[in-house]
């Protein structure tokens, strides 16, 4: 069988990333305002990476392939975990959030073949904006037409998830606005897009998801500071931090769901240290991460297993006498979860490949990448999307749960602009691979 001719696969290669573009372009704007797309959309993107992401790998930096070996040292310690694994119908559906890590090349490959890596940014930056707008008006319509308290509820959008997702949404709009020169239009509509993104996160309820907001500006202010810094500047952006806070503190305080939410947060983990009523908000999670603490120190290591948590964590519970009335499945934080399910050594890759290696990628490609460029909006939001996971993983399961989809595809698009991501010593022809001197 004959190979084809360069021009075929040069359509292969353009048929490949369009397609990806295409489901990127849909997948922001519908991923939690339509049930199931937050995971249906991602499985073309995965598809077509499978079918059309073998050539070229030559293309990738060796930056990038640092975060690839860290995605992998990620998948290490779920795979070290099965040794221990007994539930293996749980586990079968747990590694579903792992295998994705290892199609990274693969989608990392889609992205390299159009010449222009700031394409795929593009696409993301302006399905974002998009989605803050469907976000708000998702938002308004269960508030005001289906009465919901708190938005988001249901068994593919529960609050959380939504929040986050919302806020997160903020975030790369604020990173837009730190980074991209446009005229008077453009700041409109990114004003128009921040706002309705934080409308559409404070009306979810969710505190973490609050929290890594806070977090992710905090981490744009000090990238911004560290490339830029200057004492006038740091004035600047100290005043802008408190004006935003104060007025986002006056709006908390004015909500009297936010205000009663906050302060039931206080109450709860009052009530929980002077040993009353153990089951709240606050108190579940607390005992659940003493169980998980637990069963980590049973199996250091390598951990329960992935598919195991569940059961051990009854198993405590019986044994213990907690007052937990339930064992969930998992523990409301990434962080407790994976020490418990994958040991020491899951719990050093995830820190590590997740968060570190990403983090360190994104902020040496911000201090290298020229100002306004779209390649300094690829680095600065992905080290804002990096903190503002990994503060929500604190009280938060986003990892091993419909949370995760966005995250990757987030942060490997925005890889894919930065100047980092493609290798600078050879020109890579399309989907063949073949080095051109």
């Amino acid at each position: 069988m004959s190979e084809p001719s360069f021009q075929d696969v040069s359509k292969l290669s353009a048929l490949a990333f369009w397609g990806f573009g295409f489901f990127l372009s849909l997948y922001w704007p519908l991923a939690v305002t339509v049930e199931g797309a937050i995971t249906n959309l991602a499985a073309p993107i995965l598809l077509i990476s499978m079918l059309l992401g073998w050539w070229g790998w030559q293309s990738l930096s060796r930056s990038t392939w640092w975060l690839v070996f860290g995605f992998w040292f990620f998948v290490l310690g779920g795979v070290l975990s099965l040794i221990n694994t007994s539930n293996w119908d749980f586990a079968g559906w747990r590694f579903e959030k792992y295998y994705p890590f290892l199609l990274v090349p693969l989608m990392l490959t889609v992205l390299a073949r159009h010449p222009r890596t700031e394409v795929a940014v593009r696409i993301l930056f302006w399905s974002c904006l998009v989605a803050s707008l469907s976000l708000a008006v998702f938002t308004f319509y269960q508030q005001f037409v289906l009465d919901k308290v708190r938005v988001g509820m249901g068994e593919n959008l529960n609050p959380n998830r939504f929040g986050a997702y919302a806020f997160w949404v903020g975030v790369m709009m604020l990173s837009a606005a730190v980074t991209l020169r446009r005229g008077v239009a453009f700041w409109l509509l990114l004003t128009l897009a921040i706002a309705g993104a934080f409308y559409a996160g404070l009306a979810s309820g969710s505190r973490g998801s609050l929290l890594g907001l806070f977090a992710g500006v905090a981490a744009l202010a000090f990238a911004w500071l560290i490339k830029y810094f200057s004492w006038k500047r740091l004035g600047s952006i100290l005043g802008a931090i408190l004006v935003g806070g104060v007025g986002l503190f006056l709006v908390v305080q004015s909500n009297e769901f936010w205000s009663g939410h906050v302060e039931r947060a206080f109450d709860n983990t009052q009530a929980y240290i002077e040993g009353e009523e153990k089951n709240t908000s606050v108190g579940t999670r607390l005992m659940m991460w003493t169980g998980a603490i637990e069963i980590w120190r049973e199996y250091p290591l390598i951990g329960t297993g992935i598919g195991d948590p569940q059961d051990d964590l009854a198993q405590w519970i019986e044994e213990s006498g907690s007052p937990l009335e339930k064992a969930h499945s998992r523990f409301h934080s990434i962080y407790f979860d994976s020490l418990a399910s994958t040991g020491s050594i899951g719990f050093l890759g995830m820190l590590v490949g997740i968060f570190l290696v990403p983090l360190v990628y994104f902020l040496i490609a911000y201090l290298r990448s020229g100002a306004g460029s779209w390649a300094e909006f690829a680095a600065l939001a992905g080290f804002a999307t990096i903190v503002f996971y990994a503060t929500v993983g604190l009280t938060g399961s986003w990892l091993f749960n419909r949370g995760m989809p966005p995250f990757l595809l987030a942060v490997l698009v925005l890889a894919s602009g930065t100047v980092l991501f493609k290798s600078s010593d050879a020109n890579i022809r399309p989907v063949t691979g073949e080095v051109v001197k």
